[in-house]
């Protein structure tokens, strides 16, 4: 069983993001914010079936897994920590696409300047299925690699 913390995790996450909120919350507040979006991204199918085993410690902020095909501790390692920030991101968009600002119209005076929101939108919802997209294929491929099947003679 290998094991990464979440403070590992939560760094890669937060270095693929740019949200200055952030600074205005409390530290627990963050933390219980990432932490929700450390279970959400666990529970989503498609990552957790690469795991035979994988249990969250919030006492201990510990992730504990095993790996269903095992590369190399190192790189499970690696591949889990990269694999659950970028859950954490797709997790971090969805409300972000779904926010009442990005829904509701707004009109201008003709002293300010305005943005088309359906392209804003667009560029919102785009992002979110790019990360979707990517990580999916990170998953694909790493299960591509290493198939023993592939590298039958």
């Amino acid at each position: 069983m290998s094991s990464i913390t979440y403070d590992e995790v939560f760094g890669a996450f937060l270095g693929k993001i740019t949200d200055f909120d952030f600074v205005k919350f409390e530290e627990e507040d963050v933390y219980a914010l990432m932490g929700d979006w450390l279970r959400s991204t666990i529970a989503t199918s498609y990552v957790r079936r690469l795991f035979s085993a994988i249990t969250l410690d919030d006492e201990n902020k510990n992730i504990d897994f095993t790996m269903l095909d095992v590369v190399d501790e190192n790189a499970d390692i690696d591949f889990v920590r990269e694999i659950l920030a970028k859950g954490m991101v797709i997790a971090w968009l969805k409300p972000q696409v779904r926010s009442k600002l990005n829904i509701s119209q707004f009109f201008a005076t003709k002293e300010q300047k305005m943005f088309s929101q359906a392209n804003h939108l667009e560029e919102i919802r785009a992002l979110l299925e790019d990360t979707e997209l990517e990580l999916r294929k990170e998953i694909r491929d790493r299960g591509y690699i290493n198939n023993g099947y592939l590298d039958a003679t």
